[in-house]
């Protein structure tokens, strides 16, 4: 209630209440829209960098990426590899479990492989 006092109008029918909900419902959809294409052009930037080779520019939308999206596998498989590719082992692990802890199928020999590397630089 306290988020919708600018908002409130008073009165006894709970109208300004009612008027209030309908804005933040609105709001939200609103702005989930636009999170969702802004997601989708930093994934496709960060994809953009991978192909280019630039790793540490892909990490970057990615990460940005996932402060929208925190609980989306792709984006962390995404920025997995990515590390990966740029030699940081470690954090290419923590974000290929975090992708998997999300529901995603991660291919066992690329685990096995970033595993393995992430434990020798330890």
């Amino acid at each position: 209630r306290e988020r919708y006092n600018i908002l409130r109008v008073e009165g006894s029918n709970g109208e300004g209440e009612r008027l209030a909900g309908a804005y933040h419902v609105v709001l939200h959809s609103y702005l989930s829209e636009i999170s969702g294409d802004y997601i989708y052009k930093l994934t496709n930037l960060g994809d953009s960098q991978v192909g280019k080779g630039a790793y540490r520019k892909a990490i970057s939308y990615y990460t940005q990426a996932l402060v929208l999206a925190p609980y989306d596998g792709v984006i962390y498989l995404r920025r997995g590899k990515a590390h990966f590719r740029n030699g940081d082992y470690a954090r290419a692990w923590e974000d290929l479990k975090k992708a998997r802890g999300l529901g995603m199928k991660i291919n066992t020999q690329l685990i096995d492989q970033v595993r393995t590397k992430a434990t020798q630089n330890t």
